[in-house]
């Protein structure tokens, strides 16, 4: 039951909108500091003290795109560190001009990429990247910057676990939007 609530009111106050090329997400919050909704990705689920989500007419105390969209406030245990996108630049030797490139996180396997739409506000933990660096588009000169997490277990061991799950449909669902699945077509046995 919990699980079909928590759907229902993800998809309550969460505009996907195809017809636009943009994706409308919620207000993501972590630690009290507005981030990147990707930023949410980053996170071990059992990092997580605290997940509320909140439909957009409880959520206006966190701005305008809040009380359109609703919002995503995390706590995270004392004990977790986040970096910005600069520190992890650093971290990862990859000069600094970069952050100036299209930022992409990709989540698993190679369609299953997302913008960084606001990468001043992009905030990770460092226990879930496994690599960042400069990549060209299939042979062309447009480059962008890469950030990849490292493949995780969705059987979350989190007392999160199916709001967790409700909102990476979320990030799912609009990755279909900016990458969509191609037709496979398998010939043979």
């Amino acid at each position: 039951m919990k699980n079909i609530l928590t759907f229902v009111i993800l998809f309550l106050f969460t505009k996907i909108t195809f017809a636009q090329p943009d994706v409308k997400m919620p207000y993501f919050s972590i630690n009290d500091k507005r981030v990147d909704p990707i930023s949410f990705m980053t996170l071990l689920p059992e990092n997580i003290e605290e997940l509320k989500l909140l439909k957009p007419e409880n959520a206006k105390t966190y701005g305008k795109h809040a009380s359109l969209h609703g919002a995503v406030i995390v706590k995270l245990k004392r004990t977790v560190k986040l970096f910005s996108l600069n520190d992890l630049l650093k971290l990862y030797y990859v000069d600094v001009e970069a952050k100036k490139l299209p930022a992409i996180f990709s989540y698993g396997f190679s369609t299953d990429r997302l913008p960084i739409k606001s990468p001043k506000i992009f905030q990770t933990t460092l226990t879930t990247i496994q690599s960042v660096g400069v990549k060209a588009t299939n042979g062309k000169q447009e480059k962008y910057l890469f950030i990849v997490r490292k493949m995780v277990d969705d059987k979350w061991k989190s007392k999160f676990a199916s709001e967790i799950e409700a909102i990476y449909k979320i990030f799912y669902d609009a990755a279909n939007v900016y990458n969509p699945k191609q037709d496979v077509i398998i010939v043979g046995k």
